[in-house]
């Protein structure tokens, strides 16, 4: 069920004195568990600036004590939001993508399809960066790769276990 009492914080980047900007609506990495939008900081500051847009990131809920499908909702309010009040903000209410690194990604791609199948809201782009997408964890980079350093099988495994909850 959906929570609508909550507040999603929005972290919010731009060029300064800059109007009708294309929005990128951003998810944090963090295996759904942990993160948060500053952590990117050192990135989108500059980022902004140097591609004219303005960055939106996600303070999403973080499982485990907000399994699936906490975050794609969190994140669905925060688009449906942003194509209604981007102009606040100095954007573009018409010119929307939504990006994310690592588990990010993964909510950034779930949210594309999301709003694609609930037609309220249109995505122009996606920017996903090394998003698992796989929760069977049977892809040939997991097979191959599966004791690779940071992101292991045992690590995925426990990740997807957190974020889907104990199915």
């Amino acid at each position: 069920s959906r929570d609508s009492s909550r507040n999603i914080r929005l972290r919010t980047y731009r060029p300064k004195s800059q109007n009708n900007l294309p929005v990128l609506l951003y998810f944090h990495g963090g295996a759904f568990i942990y993160g948060t939008p500053e952590q990117y900081d050192f990135l989108f500051f500059e980022l902004a600036s140097a591609l004219q847009i303005l960055i939106v990131s996600v303070d999403y809920r973080l499982a485990p004590e907000h399994p699936f499908p906490a975050a794609l909702h969190d994140g669905y309010d925060a688009l449906r939001w942003l194509s209604k009040q981007a102009h606040t903000l100095g954007g573009n209410t018409d010119n929307l993508s939504i990006g994310g690194s690592s588990a990010g990604g993964t909510i950034a791609a779930s949210l594309a399809q999301y709003a694609l199948d609930l037609k309220e809201v249109t995505v122009r782009h996606q920017y996903l960066i090394y998003p698992p997408m796989d929760h069977r964890l049977q892809t040939p980079s997991m097979v191959l790769l599966g004791n690779a350093p940071m992101q292991s099988k045992e690590a995925a495994t426990w990740m997807w276990y957190h974020y889907l909850g104990k199915n």
